[in-house]
């Protein structure tokens, strides 16, 4: 297997239209991408470096873990034992509640010195730039992915939604595309 390293990956979101100064919600899957030289240090590195110091790096980091047992309806929690579920689950604290689902990539992001996060407790982003503290400023708790979340910051900021190793082949979302999901087929870039 053929290794990836940083410089290629920021040549390959050079070819996929990730420009300088952008505003990127980035979704990554880090074992799609082939063998990575440093894994999920080196892909946010190359995200970041593609970016620039202009850029807002942003990624969901959500903690499944923590929702309600009657809204999962995992079949391995019995109805019997939401009670006692209910009654130990922790508070969500944004700087130190691990993400679940959502890779390795997502889980070293939201550790990165001056990044950020939202505050809704099962749906939260991450972000990382000049415009961090704006996109999680607002997340409410009714609204994890609509007018108030940060997804309207970013749709607000022209922002792009990259799939890296999410979903086939790399590809990315024009600005506000995933947002008003439109029901015209994002682009392929690359």
């Amino acid at each position: 297997m053929a290794l990836v390293t940083v410089e290629q990956l920021v040549g390959d979101l050079g070819a996929l239209g990730i420009a300088r100064s952008s505003v990127v919600l980035a979704h990554t899957s880090l074992s799609r991408l082939g063998r990575v030289v440093g894994g999920e240090q080196a892909v946010i590195a190359a995200l970041l470096q593609a970016i620039g110091p202009a850029g807002t790096l942003v990624m969901p980091s959500q903690s499944w873990q923590l929702c309600d047992p009657g809204y999962l309806d995992d079949p391995d929690v019995p109805p019997e034992v939401w009670p006692l579920v209910r009654d130990h689950l922790p508070a969500y604290d944004p700087a130190g509640t691990p993400t679940r689902t959502m890779g390795a990539v997502a889980e070293l992001f939201r550790t990165l010195p001056g990044a950020v996060r939202s505050h809704h407790p099962h749906r939260s982003f991450a972000a990382l730039g000049p415009h961090a503290a704006e996109i999680v400023a607002v997340h409410d708790l009714d609204c994890p992915n609509g007018e108030r979340s940060p997804l309207k910051t970013m749709y607000d900021l022209d922002s792009w939604t990259l799939l890296l190793g999410v979903g086939g082949r790399p590809e990315v979302l024009r600005p506000g595309r995933a947002a008003r999901r439109s029901r015209s087929p994002a682009p392929h870039l690359g």
